[in-house]
């Protein structure tokens, strides 16, 4: 080592990170949860191509039921933003009664819960 001391940079963990941890702790804390899958493939027949989307757009990235409420979390790195399509859906499940979660960390998600009596 020289005497120079070089500063580590620290890398941020990503959305597909966070999204995990919070689905272990969800585990750990045995409420009811899963990774809900959105999006669209593109699917090859008879020569022809189709789009073919999965899940509701907005929807949030894990779902699931807390006290008997449905629990909807957006799942976003450090630097992430919802899109109008998410902040819809989150806005909708708040409406009527569920548990709508922006969660950048574990931190995130353990706070909003703790809230719920």
């Amino acid at each position: 080592m020289t005497a120079k001391t070089e500063s580590i940079k620290l890398r941020e963990p990503s959305e597909k990170e966070v999204q995990k941890t919070i689905l272990d702790w969800l585990a750990w804390h045995k409420i009811f949860a899963w990774r809900n899958n959105s999006g669209c493939v593109f699917s090859n027949y008879k020569g022809k191509t189709r789009m073919i989307r999965i899940g509701c757009p907005g929807a949030p990235d894990i779902i699931g039921i807390f006290k008997g409420l449905f629990l909807g979390i957006e799942v976003k790195a450090k630097k992430g933003k919802l899109r109008p399509e998410q902040k819809e859906f989150l806005d909708n499940i708040k409406k009527y009664g569920g548990i709508a979660i922006v969660a950048k960390s574990v931190e995130d998600v353990e706070e909003s819960l703790n809230k719920i009596v």
